[in-house]
């Protein structure tokens, strides 16, 4: 039974990715499965030696490459994705430029299932205009793989009016493998954890979108110990399709283990210890917008233990057919754990018109789930009786190391680091 569904997932998710068309043409081809090799680490120096890596080797930077002379073509393609370990060793990889809009996944590697490790990437400039599905990101585009302890600066550029769009500065879209054969005892989330981000995410979208300053979509992942400070600027003209928008995330699916209680020790898969700092600008014409100063949207995800501060600015529209919610934290919650949060949120809705629904922590919740250590401020608010555990804080406490430790028993690194970040 339980080795059913999984396969049955893979079945929706091969159906999503394969038989849409959206990478060309239908396939019924069978694939011999490839093992990368892991063990061994080929070194890596020059541009040359990057551009000509192969899909199933490891490999190691030895120094740093600036490739900023180059159009990049990202490693990886969804057919031959990278499997190995791609190790940068604290050396940097700068200058990363693409312009050109002949792939389907934008950034170093364009379909990961492998691992990138201690990766410093600067001057990203990633600037194109497509017609079909997309995925960016500064490390990868999409990734069934893990990406620790590596950093991101740089900006990407993207218009898409035709198909949907996944960005993020990390990665567009971040997503646990699950084969025929995963079960739920050896399935395993996917992995990002002890990253930074830095730079700037332009979207201009005419269908679904999913964007967030690190991530666009997660999907059955952890994240963890990641800092993120972005600008997102998006134009939302799709006609009554949806948009996600998150300064941290803009959306989050987590619950592959919720209908397994007694099959595994804890069914969540957690987004925690995270620092998030965002300007966001969005305008709307007649999408569906899903705000979140941290997240857009979260599903059936937990989200415990993160520090999120963002401006908001909306402008536009709003129609009597559409749907608009705004929140400080997030902005649509379903099925959702929040505990322990700091929210520092401003919304300027003076240049949209249209009431929409607004809110400094949750816009918009289907089913509740009540929330424990909330502390709230930047805004002047009257807040729901909702039960939920909610504090309005001074902005003054922001800076007091005190304050982190002894309400919510975060470390003194973490508060240090929260502190350094925003005074």
């Amino acid at each position: 039974m339980k080795k059913a569904l999984i396969m049955a997932l893979v079945f929706v998710m091969a159906f999503a990715l394969v038989g849409c068309d959206l990478f060309g043409g239908n396939t019924t081809t069978t694939t011999e499965q490839i093992t990368a090799d892991t063990e061994n680490f080929i070194p890596i120096s020059t541009a040359t030696e990057l551009a000509a890596i192969e899909m199933d080797k490891s490999y190691i930077l030895t120094a740093d490459i600036d490739i900023s002379d180059l159009e990049w073509e990202p490693i990886g393609t969804y057919m031959e994705p990278y499997l190995g370990i791609f190790d940068g060793d604290g050396f940097t990889i700068s200058g990363l430029t693409i312009t050109s809009n002949l792939f389907d996944s934008y950034g170093l590697f364009g379909f990961m299932k492998g691992e990138v490790r201690d990766l410093i990437m600067t001057d990203v400039s990633i600037d194109y205009t497509t017609s079909y599905l997309t995925y960016a990101g500064g490390i990868a585009g999409f990734t069934f793989g893990s990406i620790t302890g590596s950093s991101v600066n740089g900006e990407i550029t993207i218009k898409n009016y035709a198909s949907n769009t996944y960005a993020g500065l990390l990665t567009g879209y971040a997503q646990a493998e699950i084969t025929q054969t995963t079960t739920i005892e050896d399935f395993t989330p996917g992995l990002i954890q002890n990253n930074e981000v830095n730079g700037t995410l332009n979207v201009e979208a005419g269908e679904i979108a999913y964007l967030g300053g690190m991530i666009g979509k997660t999907y059955n992942v952890s994240v963890n110990n990641n800092t993120s400070i972005t600008h997102v600027n998006v134009i939302a003209e799709g006609t009554d399709l949806p948009v996600y928008v998150g300064g941290f995330i803009g959306h989050n699916y987590g619950g592959i283990l919720t209908n397994f209680p007694t099959e595994v020790d804890d069914v969540n898969i957690y987004i925690e210890d995270n620092v998030s700092c965002s300007v966001i600008s969005v305008t709307n014409t007649a999408a569906n917008l899903f705000v979140g100063g941290f997240l857009g949207f979260n599903q059936k995800g937990y989200v415990r233990d993160n520090f999120s501060q963002s401006s908001i600015t909306m402008d536009g529209t709003l129609s009597e057919a559409n749907t608009v919610r705004v929140g400080g934290f997030l902005g649509e919650n379903f099925e959702s754990q929040i505990e322990s949060v700091v929210v520092d949120i401003n919304i300027n809705s003076d240049d949209f018109v249209g009431d929409f629904q607004k809110s400094i922590y949750v816009a918009g919740r289907f089913t509740e789930l009540l929330a424990e250590d909330i502390y709230i401020t930047g805004m002047t608010a009257i807040l729901p009786d909702t039960g939920d555990d909610i504090t309005l804080i001074q902005a003054s406490d922001l800076l007091n190391p005190n304050f982190y430790q002894d309400s919510l028993g975060w470390s003194v690194e973490f508060s240090n680091l929260i502190i350094s970040l925003i005074e």
